[in-house]
């Protein structure tokens, strides 16, 4: 019962499959009626077969109309010109046939079927409750009915409106379930969105943590923060940084916190934690936030022990490069001034041979220079 009362008008499977359970249910109220004339008033039965087979004509026709795009999307349309024809054949019949009775199992079925079956609205609803009572009159008038039979009209009456409660019923039902399946659906994105966060959050490689500003307390971390520290989830957010003892300098801290009392706000303020016992150097940025009316601090702590070091080598290798320079430099003033006193010694040299050389040639005897049977040299004289 709350699946059909639930059954959404867009969902055109569930609706179809909706459709066929009346067009069955027809073709059962007109097996019934056939097999009730059969039995009892048989001089009747031909009569009745005729709208018989209009009926049966129908139902094929429907399920036909069922696979139709066209007939898909003015559904409430068509099962309404169903269920008028339907009703508009019953009335011939019961007038053709002069009972009554038949008419009105016909129409407390359709009534009730569309109730339970059809998602439409009470207007639509109404209106085939008002055509019910239309046909009902007019068998009446034709004589078929009794007009002054207050039991048939109270019975119609009672099964028009609990046909139209039950379609507001649904109708109510439908837009709950629709509300139900919104929120869901919203919990579903927010449970998403919550993971997919949490997976960034756990993802920073850098130390992250929310902290009460009035007091400390901690009331989220990352991953990689849990590693430093060494604590379980459980057991971090049950203790305040003021109780992890994690700076090493108090007046680091102090000197912090008045900067975000003030400013709202620190960016790359180099502080030493000790996390499980290991002291190193971050620089930490944070940032103040209101959550619930109550201030936070949203901390995010990048260790750069790792930085410092590669500093401190950079400027080691810097000077002793210097060194290097500087000692060069003086080996390479060095070296030019051997190579100018060398030069001043081959110029020296070079003149003292010129002047040898004019008075070798200046003397008036023979002069000459022998190695061995080898004469080397000699003046202009010889």
């Amino acid at each position: 019962m709350t699946a059909l009362a639930c059954a959404s008008e867009d969902n055109l499977p569930q609706l179809h499959v909706l459709l066929r359970i009346g067009l069955a249910l027809v073709v059962c109220v007109d097996a019934i009626t056939w097999l009730e004339l059969a039995f009892s008033e048989r001089r009747l039965l031909l009569t009745e077969q005729r709208y018989i087979f209009l009926d049966v004509t129908l139902v094929v026709l429907g399920f036909v109309l069922i696979h139709f795009e066209q007939s898909a999307r003015h559904w409430r349309a068509v099962t309404m010109m169903f269920c008028l024809t339907l009703m508009a054949d019953r009335t011939l019949a019961s007038v053709a046939i002069g009972r009554d009775e038949m008419l009105a199992l016909i129409l407390t079925a359709i009534l009730l079927g569309t109730a339970f079956l059809v998602p439409w609205s009470i207007w639509w609803q109404g209106a085939l409750n008002l055509a019910g009572l239309i046909a009902f009159l007019i068998a009446s008038l034709e004589g078929t009915a009794e007009p002054l039979d207050m039991h048939r009209w109270l019975v119609l009456l009672g099964v028009g409106a609990f046909a139209l409660s039950f379609a507001a019923l649904k109708a109510q039902h439908r837009r709950q379930a629709r509300l139900i399946e919104k929120v869901l659906d919203k919990d579903k994105r927010l449970a998403r969105s919550e993971m997919v966060l949490r997976t960034l959050f756990d993802a920073v490689p850098d130390v992250i943590a929310l902290t009460r500003f009035s007091d400390g307390k901690i009331f989220e971390v990352n991953s990689e923060w849990l590693r430093r520290t060494g604590l379980s989830r459980g057991h971090a957010l049950a203790t305040s940084v003021v109780e992890l003892a994690a700076w090493v300098r108090p007046h680091e801290r102090e000197r912090y916190i008045q900067r975000l009392r003030t400013e709202g706000c620190v960016r790359n303020f180099e502080v030493g934690f000790r996390l499980n016992g290991i002291v190193a150097r971050y620089l930490l940025s944070s940032v103040v936030v209101e959550i619930d009316d109550d201030r936070y601090a949203l901390n995010v702590a990048r260790d750069v022990t790792q930085i410092k070091e590669n500093e401190r080598a950079l400027r080691q290798a810097q000077a002793r490069l210097r060194d290097q320079v500087e000692r060069l430099t003086a080996t390479e003033a060095r070296l030019r001034g051997e190579i100018a006193d060398r030069r001043d010694a081959q110029a020296r040299v070079a003149k003292s041979e010129a002047i040898l050389r004019q008075m070798l040639d200046a003397i008036p005897d023979i002069v000459f220079t022998r190695q061995g049977d080898t004469i080397v040299d000699v003046n202009d004289e010889s």
